[in-house]
């Protein structure tokens, strides 16, 4: 079996439930993160009685995990993603709803008329939610707490079976390999990442 090419870094559990698999892989980052936030705005957010938290992104949560331990409680909290709502939960917060995608909050939202919506993401993100608020007149603000950067390509593509991609940002990154077959067998994190990647020329 040739081995998977994984385009992020792993967590230690990751890697040892593919070692446990007995899946053969190769991990390959295509994208590094930045921790870049308006330190003054974020503590004034963060102060907001009775808010609602949407967190889409576990990164997000580690931009600001300096300053949540300090925060006012939220009311409410809703994420995107295990790894959001695990991160959160290390700190002392539960999360009340964890969504597969943006859309997934979208009723929890609408339930939230009279409270307080803090949006904490990344530079690069869906419209969904602020659409959301907007088109509905919530009470709504939001914060970027990071951003992405490209990492420059390898010199060779290794020699492998399948790639593993996990965002449309990352299938953008590897798009861009020279060499990079188009009927190589690609696996994603989700629809989103699928459709952008069918539009890059890619087989999900």
């Amino acid at each position: 079996m040739k081995k998977c090419l994984i385009t992020k870094q792993l967590s230690s559990e990751q890697r040892d439930s593919l070692l446990r698999s007995n899946i053969p892989f190769e991990c390959l980052p295509v994208l590094d993160f930045r921790v870049d936030f308006d330190a003054a705005k974020a503590v004034k957010l963060l102060a907001t009685p009775d808010a609602v938290w949407v967190f889409t992104s576990v990164r997000a949560v580690q931009a600001l995990s300096a300053l949540l331990p300090q925060a006012a409680t939220p009311s409410l909290v809703l994420t995107v993603g295990k790894n959001a709502a695990e991160a959160l939960a290390s700190l002392g917060f539960k999360t009340a709803f964890c969504g597969q995608v943006s859309e997934d909050l979208l009723p929890e939202l609408a339930q939230q008329r009279h409270r307080p919506i803090l949006y904490f993401r990344g530079r690069h993100y869906r419209s969904s939610i602020p659409d959301f608020c907007e088109a509905n007149e919530l009470d709504f603000q939001t914060l970027e707490c990071y951003h992405s950067i490209k990492l420059p390509p390898p010199d060779s593509l290794p020699d492998c079976g399948s790639i593993w991609v996990f965002s449309p940002l990352s299938a953008q990154a590897v798009s861009a390999w020279e060499g990079v077959s188009r009927d190589l067998p690609i696996y994603s994190i989700g629809a989103v990442t699928d459709a952008h990647l069918e539009k890059l020329g890619f087989k999900t």
